[in-house]
C-alpha cells in the first residue's frame, strides 16, 4: 500500500465509521424499550394500529403524558448516536492501526532461516545436506546464507 492511499484511508476509515454509527442508532435505538414504547404509543395516538399491546396499557395505568414519553424516548436516542458515532470512530481507528502494522516491514533483529534453502530437519548444520554440500564447495545457492 503506498503512501498516500494509506493516509487517504486513515482519514476515511474512521469517518466512514462515524457516519455509519452515527447513521445506524436510530435503528439501534428502535431496540431500547422506551423508544420502542414511545414509538408504538405513538402509533396508537394516530390511530394507525389496532389494539394496545401491555406495555402500552401499563405505560397508560401511570398516567404519563405522551410528550413525557417522546422526550425520554428522544434522550435514548440522542445517547444511541453520541455512542453509535464513537463506536464507529473508534473501529475506524482500530481499523487504521490493524492496516498500517501490516502496512509496515517488521525489522528481524535475530537470524533466520531462508525456507527455500533449508530442510528445517532441526539437526546441527554440521549434519544439513546443504551445508554439507557447501563445505565441500559445492555451489553457492546450497549454502545457508544469513538473507539480506
Amino acid at each position: 500500500m503506498s503512501g498516500r492511499s494509506l493516509a487517504i484511508t486513515a482519514l476515511a476509515l474512521p469517518l466512514a465509521g462515524l457516519a455509519a454509527g452515527w447513521l445506524g442508532a436510530p435503528a439501534l435505538a428502535r431496540l431500547h424499550r422506551t423508544v420502542a414504547l414511545a414509538e408504538r404509543v405513538a402509533l396508537e395516538e394516530a390511530g394507525a394500529v389496532e389494539g394496545r399491546t401491555d406495555e402500552s396499557k401499563a405505560w397508560r395505568l401511570l398516567g404519563m403524558s405522551p410528550e413525557d414519553l417522546y422526550a425520554r424516548a428522544e434522550l435514548v436516542r440522542s445517547g444511541f448516536r453520541t455512542g453509535g458515532a464513537l463506536l464507529g470512530l473508534w473501529l475506524g481507528l482500530a481499523g487504521v492501526a490493524r492496516i498500517v502494522s501490516l502496512a509496515r516491514r517488521p525489522v528481524r533483529t535475530e537470524y533466520v532461516v531462508n525456507q527455500a534453502r533449508c530442510l528445517s530437519c532441526g539437526r546441527c548444520y554440521r549434519y544439513c545436506p546443504r551445508e554439507r554440500l557447501r563445505r565441500k564447495g559445492g555451489t553457492k545457492a546450497a549454502s545457508l546464507e544469513r538473507p539480506a
